[in-house]
């Protein structure tokens, strides 16, 4: 080995040591930023050389610069994301149901029906009595607004909860061109320089989470480096760097539906149903448990509030 080889050994070491350095600072600088993944670089031994009968060493090369990632953990995040978000919004929804039936701070419809019938209850023992009749047809009155004012209280937070459905697709819609983005930018730069990605793959990891907060997703990586991410249900979002586009339009009731249009960079725009695009509510109504806010509101306009109101419709004047 030459008196340069001992140089240039002493020389990588230096600056690989200056490298891990580097790293360091920025796992410090990055210590409060939201999705970064600490990073650390990997050393090996630098190839070797055949001097006479032995085999000498040159040093050491940079290997990788690897981050701090769990695949496993990072799929269970998604998932728990989406069941909590969904949980969430239903949560919130119920939030604004509840002093509705609720009579413990003031009287309400409970206490509305059980004056109306002990009315009833004081004409039975004095028939002939105005006063009472009077008193039934006020309490009967009383009643029915009772029962119109809890209904109408319960179909402005149905129709909130329908209204809602439009920010979130946007949203999803964003998130789904933010990820077909980086999928390509990742695509890219590991192509061009044969190392991870890993700011890049931060940002994308974030996105995924993020998204699982408004639908309940599955996503799986391809061999180059992109991702595919499809609904929970099977519906394909995102392939390589294509996205699809989710939007509403609205059925035969008024409530609108959820549609995803074909795959494309950008994808089509909404057919207005000629021809239509693929009807996903099915998939996203929050039946599953695990379909983010997508499936709260969806749960809340369906179900939770439907059931509320169940009895309380339909209720004639005097």
């Amino acid at each position: 080995m030459s008196i340069s080889d001992i140089f240039n050994a002493a020389t990588s070491g230096m600056n690989l040591q200056r490298l891990a350095l580097e790293v360091t600072g920025e796992n410090v600088a990055n210590v409060n930023t939201e999705g970064y993944s600490r990073q650390r670089v990997i050393m090996a031994t630098a190839p070797v050389i055949d001097y006479e009968r032995y085999s000498l060493g040159t040093g050491v090369r940079l290997a990788a610069i690897q981050r701090s990632y769990d695949e496993l953990l990072q799929n269970q995040i998604t998932d728990a994301n989406s069941t909590y978000y969904q949980n969430l919004t239903s949560q919130a929804a119920l939030n604004q149901i509840e002093p509705l039936f609720n009579e413990i701070s003031e009287p309400g419809l409970g206490q509305t029906i059980q004056d109306f019938f002990d009315s009833w209850q004081d004409l039975s023992v004095r028939p002939q009595g105005i006063p009472e009749r009077q008193a039934v047809l006020a309490r009967a009155d009383i009643m029915v607004d009772m029962f119109r004012q809890t209904d109408g209280s319960l179909r402005n937070i149905q129709t909130d909860a329908n209204n809602s459905l439009l920010q979130i697709t946007g949203d999803i819609t964003e998130k789904l061109r933010s990820i077909a983005s980086l999928n390509d930018q990742i695509r890219l730069s590991e192509l061009s320089t044969g190392g991870a990605a890993n700011e890049l793959r931060d940002s994308r990891d974030l996105i995924v989470r993020e998204l699982s907060q408004k639908a309940g997703i599955s996503y799986f990586e391809e061999q180059d480096g992109t991702i595919s991410v499809n609904l929970s249900n099977g519906q394909q979002l995102v392939s390589g760097s294509s996205y699809g586009r989710m939007y509403t339009y609205p059925n035969t009731t008024g409530n609108y539906d959820i549609y995803v249009t074909s795959l494309g960079n950008p994808p089509p725009s909404p057919a207005n149903m000629s021809p239509p695009d693929r009807n996903i509510s099915v998939l996203v109504n929050g039946q599953a448990g695990n379909q983010g806010d997508l499936g709260g509101a969806m749960l809340t306009r369906d179900v939770i509030v439907p059931r509320c109101c169940s009895g309380l419709t339909n209720w004639p004047t005097r």
